[in-house]
């Protein structure tokens, strides 16, 4: 007995996944070429194939894909972009027509990468929903190269701020410091894991969400009105929230959530207080003097 995969495209049965397909010689004289498929519920359905000396037996099972995933992800990174306008039109996008502040060229470097990063993100999603992976997965490699310069750039830039004295007012610049830095910190293990499990889409397209999700707090945080003069408060649940739709969708269409939603969600939710409370301590406060040079 063998056991290989095969892919569902070649017996025919599109949006199916075969999971287990066993061969062996067939004691039985040969019999005529019969196919036989039982209901597909989401349950193992055999498919026996009978040919002259060779029994094939391939369990399939339903997609576990939600047929209104793409509707979901797409519309998510909608919404991602929409906040990412929002928060950083002042400042970045129509700083001009704001009269924002001064863009040196590593804020512009920065916000090309970011904003980059955000288009791919609604092209994958879009990419998927129309059924072309094949594109997607090429272009899912410019993704990982571009998301290692956004780590590197964003760390560069969080620290030339800070050296620049720079910050929310009334914070203390160094001890606001460690907020992009968890941002980064977080954003770099999330889209690693989200590359090394490419070849299995649910659990690929939650840690790119909850990737791309995390950094949201820096555009939150530069929304227009009152609310983002709540500070962490505000932001935070901001990504909390957008995190939250992801687990009551799985909730909603599959009876529960799934792994990458529960550690990933709490990776984030547990960063949160973490790094605030590490900010105003002596040795953060040291840290942040040698990466800035004081």
């Amino acid at each position: 007995m063998c056991f290989f995969s095969i892919s569902a495209s070649s017996i025919g049965f599109s949006g199916l996944r075969c999971t287990e397909v066993r061969v062996w010689h067939a004691l039985a004289p040969p019999v005529p070429e019969r196919y036989a498929l039982a209901g597909l519920s989401g349950s193992l359905s055999p498919i026996t194939v009978s040919l002259p000396e060779v029994v094939v037996t391939i369990s399939i099972l339903t997609a576990p894909a939600h047929r209104n995933d793409r509707i979901f992800y797409v519309g998510m990174s909608l919404a991602v972009a929409a906040l990412v306008f929002a928060g950083f039109a002042r400042t970045f996008y129509l700083s001009t027509y704001f009269h924002g502040p001064a863009l040196t060229p590593l804020r512009l470097v920065h916000g090309a990468i970011f904003t980059s990063w955000v288009l791919l993100f609604i092209v994958q999603t879009v990419l998927v929903a129309a059924g072309r992976t094949d594109i997607h997965r090429r272009l899912g490699v410019a993704g990982a190269v571009l998301a290692v310069a956004m780590v590197v750039v964003g760390l560069l830039l969080a620290v030339a701020t800070a050296r620049a004295g720079r910050g929310p007012p009334g914070v203390d610049p160094r001890a606001f410091l460690a907020v992009p830095i968890f941002d980064m910190l977080l954003f770099a293990p999330l889209v690693t894991a989200g590359v090394y499990f490419r070849r299995r889409p649910e659990m690929h397209k939650r840690l790119m969400l909850l990737a791309t999700v995390s950094l949201m707090a820096a555009a939150a945080a530069r929304l227009p009105g009152a609310l983002p003069t709540a500070g962490p408060l505000f932001y935070f649940a901001v990504v909390d929230l957008l995190v939250l739709l992801g687990v009551l969708y799985d909730l909603a269409t599959r009876r529960r959530v799934h792994p990458a939603y529960i550690w990933g969600g709490l990776l984030i939710l547990v960063s949160q207080p973490l790094r605030l409370a590490l900010s105003g301590t002596s040795a953060w406060l040291a840290f942040a003097d040698m990466l800035t040079g004081r």
